[in-house]
Formats: structure tokens, C-alpha cells, sequence
């Protein structure tokens, strides 16, 4: 635990400050929790009482009362919050409507990331681990609760136009970032060049977040294709079902290509603005399976036969986006898996060589 992080503690714990913890511990972290009550307990008594609640706001949300002694030996991880809270007394004689807070502990964000794969999602919680700042962009509110804010990450949701992406990063020109790391997703293309468009017109530094490929030739029997178009028009001519995991962007440019529709079954992310799409596009809900990956291969082999699907079309998406387990599902269930490459190959790094990057530069300069 940093000697900042002690000092704000143990002011907040001798002034009666209500006190809030985010992310109190990790595998790395495993005793900041009790680091951080011992902390408190030279100027609270051990009657405190102290709360946590696991995965506010998603499934499976939890909630524990404990005394402060208690709490040291609690289980959490760094989807818990934790709260401190004196009771009135003769030296306290809050209201319930006047909390009070920490000390802001945000500062200038250092890095722009714009995320959309699950590495841009474990680089915002590895800067957040280290207790350093960042802005993170995402193009959904569902990306977006994946994604929460904590005190060194702030989540910006939308889509943004190549100027809109300049108007961002200039706003910063008093305090601008170290790097813009571009984290989206490899198969979107038009994103990544207006990123980085966006980063030569402002002089900003562009680092590139690879996702590791994989080699096709490892995989028996794929069809593939350089884009959905021509994969699609392929699939209007073969006869049998098509189990699209390509994602709902792709999905308007396939249904456009097949005359039956009645052929596809998609597996989305559960979305609100799917339905209304698939309603456009002819698709009943029934052809829809809106759930959240990762996937396992025997899950991918369920669905194929439950559907019934001969075909299989994924994208070259590498092994974070579970692309060994869809193709060797399609082969076991004896569906042909029809691959979308990877549009440019591009220059770039890895999420462990960014984060080695991140931590090793001295004053944190980063050098792409």
C-alpha cells in the first residue's frame, strides 16, 4: 500500500470521514483489506460499523454488515465496495443526507484508451490496480457496464466520428495524455483509422493494442473469406442453417445477402437495440441467442445442434475471442466453419508489453 493511500486513510479515519473502498483487493493485493483496517482501527474503535456489497448493480449483488474487527478478516475482491460508517454519537451527529466524502483522489487521466475487447477492459483494470488514471472510451451502454468508473478510470460512452475523436483529445492540450492506445476490436477497421487520423492531426502519441492472432492452418476444413460480403454471398449459395457469431454489426450485411432468412440464427450480445434490428432484417426472436461469452467449445457445440446449423460464421478473432473453441465446436457437430479474416495486419503490441511499458518508463512517459 503507497504511503499516499495510508496518509488519506488515516486522515479520513481521525476526522470521522465516512469512508468508501473500491477494488480493496486482488490476487497481487491480497492484504490491502486488512492493511487498511489496522489503518483505521488507531482511530476508530473496533465496534465501527462497516458494510460490503459485491457486483453493485449486476447479477448475483450481495450485501454484509460487520463490525470493523470483523471486517479485517472478510473475504472480498476487486468487485467489492467497502464502506465505513460511524454511528452517530456525541462526537458524530450526522444526518443520513450529510455524508461526507473523501478527498478527490482523481487526477489529470494520463492514457485515452478506446476500448471494445476484453483486452482494453483487463488493461483499464490493471491501470486502476496500480492506481493510475485513464479515460476509456467505449461505443455502448452496454460496453459501458462492463466497464465501470472507480476513482482512476472514467467511462465516456458513445461513438465518435473522427472530428468528434480530435475535439476529445484537444480538450486536453493543458494537460495532455501520455498516449492514446487503441484497443478495439481487430476486425474494426474504420474505428482504428479514424483513431489514428485523429492522432496525427493532434500530434498525439498512437499506440496500437494487438489482439495475439492465431494460425488458420492449425484448423482442418475452414472456408475463408477477406470480408463478411463475400462470405455471405457464398452462404446464399449453399443450402442448411447459419449460425452467425459475427456480432450485430455484421448482422444487417448477412441477412442483406441470404434470400431465406429463415436460414440464420444469430448469438448476440444482449442488447435492447437488437431486437428492433432483427425485427427490420425479418428475424423472429426465436433466431436470436443474446447472451455474454466467453464460450466453451461444448457450449458452441450444444447450440449448433440445437439449431441445427451447417454452417458456422466467425470471424478470424484470435484466442481471446474464443475462435479455437468455435471451430473445433463446428467440426465436432460437423458444421462447416466460415471465417472472416482479419482485414490489415497490423503494427502494434501486446497487452503484457503495454503494461510493462506502462510501469517500467521513469515519470511514466510512455515510449510507443
Amino acid at each position: 500500500m503507497g504511503k499516499k493511500l495510508k496518509k488519506r486513510l488515516l486522515a479520513a479515519a481521525e476526522a470521522d470521514f465516512v469512508i468508501c473502498l473500491y477494488n480493496p483487493s486482488s490476487k497481487k493485493r491480497y492484504d490491502y483489506l486488512q492493511k487498511a483496517c489496522d489503518l483505521i482501527l488507531k482511530y476508530q474503535p473496533e465496534s465501527l460499523v462497516c458494510a460490503t456489497v459485491s457486483n453493485i448493480g449486476r447479477e448475483g449483488e450481495q450485501k454484509q454488515i460487520y463490525t470493523l474487527r470483523e471486517l479485517r478478516n472478510a473475504k472480498v475482491d476487486m468487485f467489492t465496495t467497502v464502506f465505513y460508517r460511524q454511528l452517530p454519537d456525541k462526537r458524530n451527529q450526522w444526518s443520513n443526507g450529510d455524508t461526507k466524502r473523501i478527498s478527490d483522489m482523481k487526477k489529470h487521466a494520463e492514457y485515452l484508451i478506446f476500448a471494445g475487447t476484453s483486452e482494453g477492459r483487463k488493461l483499464a483494470e490493471f491501470l486502476q490496480e496500480h492506481q493510475i488514471c485513464a479515460e476509456v472510451c467505449v461505443a455502448t451502454e452496454y460496453g459501458e457496464k462492463l466497464l465501470a468508473a472507480t476513482d482512476y478510470i472514467q467511462v465516456h460512452t458513445g461513438r465518435m466520428t473522427e472530428p468528434e475523436m480530435e475535439n476529445y483529445i484537444q480538450e486536453r492540450s493543458g494537460a495532455p495524455f501520455q498516449a492514446v492506445i487503441d484497443a478495439t476490436h481487430p476486425h474494426a477497421a474504420e474505428v482504428t483509422k479514424n483513431i489514428r487520423t485523429a492522432c496525427e492531426n493532434t500530434g498525439m502519441r498512437y499506440v496500437r493494442l494487438l489482439r495475439g492472432q492465431i494460425d488458420l492452418s492449425a484448423f482442418s476444413d475452414l472456408v475463408t473469406f477477406p470480408d463478411c460480403e463475400s462470405a455471405a454471398e457464398w452462404l446464399e449459395m449453399q443450402n442448411g442453417r447459419i449460425f452467425l457469431t459475427t456480432g450485430m454489426k455484421e448482422l444487417p450485411m448477412v441477412a442483406e445477402r441470404i434470400s431465406d432468412r429463415e436460414r440464420l440464427y444469430a448469438r448476440v450480445l444482449p442488447q435492447p437495440e437488437i431486437f428492433p434490428l432483427a425485427e427490420e432484417l425479418g428475424l423472429s426472436k426465436k433466431q436470436l441467442i443474446c447472451m455474454q461469452g466467453p464460450f466453451s467449445k461444448e457450449l458452441n457445440v450444444a447450440m449448433l445442434r440445437e439449431v441445427q446449423a451447417k454452417f458456422l460464421l466467425t470471424k478470424e478473432s484470435g484466442n481471446a475471442g474464443g475462435f479455437a473453441q468455435k471451430a473445433e465446436a463446428a467440426k465436432e457437430a460437423g458444421s462447416v466453419c466460415v471465417v472472416i479474416r482479419r482485414p490489415v495486419q497490423e503494427q502494434g503490441f501486446s497487452l503484457e508489453e503495454i503494461q510493462e511499458k506502462i510501469l517500467s518508463v521513469e515519470g511514466r512517459t510512455f515510449q510507443s
